[in-house]
């Protein structure tokens, strides 16, 4: 038996990221939902070695919460995405200047991005878009036990699930570049025109495009909230 960590989709336009499952060598492997199960039968793994365990750690689901304020954290992804993660401050840039500033964007950077390099675009090219950086240690629990957030924006990271799973409205941003994550939502977001859209819905829509029943359906498939098979199949 092995376990893989986190959820698993198959890559179409990142080979590199192939490792996670192109050489699984044990007799059965354990995905969390059944999201990831159905990801590796596609890609030609036998059924009968794929078993949906569930979420192996402890967890509590946060209802999700319609923002109060403006301020938005944002995960970016690791160096190999690092363009994608400029265009984002370009787009978040563009928002905050047609909406007077009201928003507030604090940057939690991939352990693998250069945080002075980081900081010196921020301050050079866009000093009046309300930008900060997070620190990039501390872990995503712990930073939202220390900050306040009415809202989170993904760049290719989990973190898109666990932001959902804390009660967090998120958007994605999209990317041709990127093979994306199973959604939870409709959130994905390619300009400042698209973002503002999303913005719009979540503010003055809520109640009809957040419905906690839903949003919890799409995390169960994609991490299996509600499975825990392991007992089971490992003591029997």
């Amino acid at each position: 038996y092995d376990l893989q960590h986190g959820a698993t989709r198959v890559y179409h336009k990142n080979p590199i990221d192939e490792i996670e499952y192109s050489n699984i060598v044990s007799d059965y492997h354990f995905t969390w939902g059944d999201y990831s199960r159905d990801e590796l039968i596609g890609f030609g793994i036998e059924p009968a070695r794929l078993i949906s365990g569930g979420y192996p750690h402890r967890h509590t689901i946060n209802p999700i919460r319609k923002p109060a304020g403006k301020k938005v954290i944002v995960f970016l992804s690791r160096f190999d995405f690092e363009q994608e993660n400029y265009e984002v401050l370009a787009i978040l840039a563009a928002l905050n200047k047609a909406n007077n500033g009201a928003y507030s964007f604090s940057f939690k950077l991939h352990p693998s991005l250069n945080a002075k390099k980081y900081a010196e675009v921020m301050e050079t090219q866009y000093p009046e878009a309300n930008f900060t950086l997070l620190n990039s240690k501390i872990t995503l629990h712990e930073l939202f036990a220390k900050e306040q957030a009415d809202l989170c924006i993904a760049v290719n990271t989990s973190c898109y699930f666990e932001c959902y799973m804390l009660g967090m409205p998120t958007f994605r941003y999209f990317s041709e570049t990127f093979d994306l994550e199973h959604p939870v939502r409709e959130d994905l977001f390619d300009s400042t025109q698209k973002l503002q859209l999303l913005l719009n819905r979540l503010y003055n829509e809520f109640g009809r495009y957040y419905l906690q029943e839903d949003i919890y359906r799409e995390l169960d498939y994609a991490l299996g909230l509600s499975k825990n098979e392991y007992p089971a199949v490992l003591n029997a």
